[in-house]
């Protein structure tokens, strides 16, 4: 979503960790300069990959997305590149040119953290697609949204759809299954027994319409929980990783997002809780976003990378 925006102003290059899908997606997007290494890596065997691509591609600016970031390896690229670093819950005290973080439990500003790079904090500041940008008027379609991201190790799709069963025939859900996900046996044999009640879609290629025909979402607490508030519908967040708890628990504390917790023996009864609330059409009993997310990060992120690329 990001290098969809600087494709105006640089050339992008990327260098990923497949595990599966990333690669399809991104040629899909028209980027075709795309670099492989090794899942897993060591922090040696990243930084070599990474200097090796800056010498050879003349790199000037390096935007890091990644997971347990190492003081080391942001130093020995800083070292041959300006550093643009995409963090999330309340990590931003990195050694970087700029550090992006549009967790929701921050506050929506900007500054120098202890390093003396510059911060953009909060919702304010969330790269989401910049569709999620532009209000527009879209008729309901389904009452029910779920999407639980691209794998689904934890076969949530499938705890979710046994919840719904007593109260199926009464909504119209559409599931979206990710680009790496794989359709279970029992989502087929839903899904062919009320095919009027159950639409399952593999990859869409505009989530923000998705969102906006629905009256209520369920997910993971990742990005889909923004993109959910930036369409203005109210949702539901079942963790698969304890990552995303500190997520789930402030759109909780906001009185945005259900909280449902880990996914557990307990998430079938917890989801049917909100499934009956839906199916008797009492919304009004969930409280909606309110423009808490305005869905123009992305531009405003875009836009301070060119600033730091320019000096």
């Amino acid at each position: 979503n990001l290098a969809k925006v600087l494709t105006k102003s640089f050339n992008i290059e990327f260098l990923i960790e497949d595990y599966g899908g990333v690669k399809s997606i991104l040629k899909e997007n028209h980027f075709h300069d795309i670099t492989q290494i090794k899942k897993k890596g060591n922090v040696t065997q990243d930084t070599i990959e990474t200097l090796k691509l800056i010498n050879k591609k003349s790199i000037d600016l390096i935007i890091i997305d990644k997971h347990d970031l190492e003081t080391s390896y942001i130093k020995k690229i800083k070292e041959n590149s300006k550093v643009v670093i995409i963090t999330d819950l309340k990590k931003y005290n990195f050694r970087g040119d700029l550090i992006v973080n549009g967790f929701i439990g921050l506050k929506n500003k900007k500054f120098q953290n202890r390093f003396n790079a510059t911060c953009l904090t909060g919702p304010k500041y969330q790269i989401l697609n910049s569709k999620f940008g532009k209000q527009s008027k879209i008729k309901k379609q389904y009452s029910i949204l779920a999407t639980f991201g691209g794998l689904d190790e934890k076969g949530v799709r499938d705890i979710f759809l046994k919840a719904l069963l007593p109260y199926i025939k009464k909504n119209k859900l559409e599931l979206i299954l990710g680009p790496m996900a794989k359709k279970s046996s029992y989502i087929t044999k839903i899904q062919k027994k009320y095919p009027k009640n159950v639409k399952v879609k593999n990859m869409v290629k505009n989530m923000h319409v998705e969102i906006s025909k629905s009256q209520f979402g369920f997910t993971l607490g990742g990005i889909t929980t923004y993109e959910f508030a930036a369409c203005n519908v109210p949702f539901a967040i079942i963790s698969d990783d304890k990552h995303q708890l500190p997520t789930a628990r402030e759109w909780e504390k906001r009185k945005i997002g259900i909280n449902l917790g880990m996914v557990s023996i307990h998430t079938e009864k917890k989801i049917q809780k909100i499934l009956e609330e839906i199916t008797n059409k009492r919304f009004n009993n969930f409280i909606k976003p309110k423009n808490f997310v305005d869905g123009l990060g992305v531009n405003r992120v875009a836009h301070e990378i060119l600033k730091i690329s320019n000096s």
